[in-house]
């Protein structure tokens, strides 16, 4: 029953309502349902404890090839109100890349909420808008458009509060924050 109770979490956790919504409780319901399923269903079977390990060993696996293609660098935040998005660029990756390829991006600033220190989902995928350049100074170009809470926080975060567009504050001005990309 514990065992069925863990699924019964990870099915209701699931359901798009709940996960677009509140994205936080989801991501605690489903972690927390997935390690009872497995806590009790090892406990009811020792015997399956060795496909348990193969998961864990595959996931670390996972886990170790990100962090090789993660990166931490410095990027400017612009913002281009008249398209309502962001331009995300990172001067210092240079290549490794292909127009069109995605990168998770997650913004180390505590504008941006305190979850993004906390939970590990909060990294989000954006396309790359730009090819590998020769000496153009942008580096990684990424674009995200304000559509949700966290592009909006991130559009609010590259212009401050004022809402000044790039062109009224100069190209110098541009917002620089920390960030953490992922791929591609």
């Amino acid at each position: 029953l514990m065992a069925l109770s863990g699924i019964w979490a990870l099915y209701l956790s699931a359901r798009p309502a709940l996960r677009i919504a509140h994205y936080p409780l989801f991501l605690t319901l489903h972690l927390g349902g997935m390690t009872v399923f497995f806590v009790c269903v090892v406990m009811h079977q020792p015997s399956i404890l060795i496909f348990f390990a193969i998961g864990v060993a595959l996931y670390a696996k996972d886990v170790l090839f990100r962090l090789i293609k993660t990166r931490i660098a410095t990027a400017r935040l612009i913002q281009v109100p008249e398209l309502g998005l962001t331009r995300v660029e990172v001067p210092s990756l240079g290549s490794g890349w292909r127009a069109g390829q995605h990168v998770r991006v997650r913004i180390l600033s505590f504008e941006m909420g305190v979850q993004n220190f906390i939970l590990p989902g909060t990294a989000h995928p954006l396309t790359v808008a730009c090819a590998p350049g020769k000496g153009d100074g942008k580096g990684l170009v990424v674009m995200a458009k304000k559509v949700g809470r966290w592009t909006n926080a991130l559009y609010n975060l590259a212009g401050g509060q004022s809402g000044r567009s790039d062109m009224e504050r100069g190209m110098g001005a541009a917002r620089e924050v920390k960030v953490v990309i992922d791929g591609p």
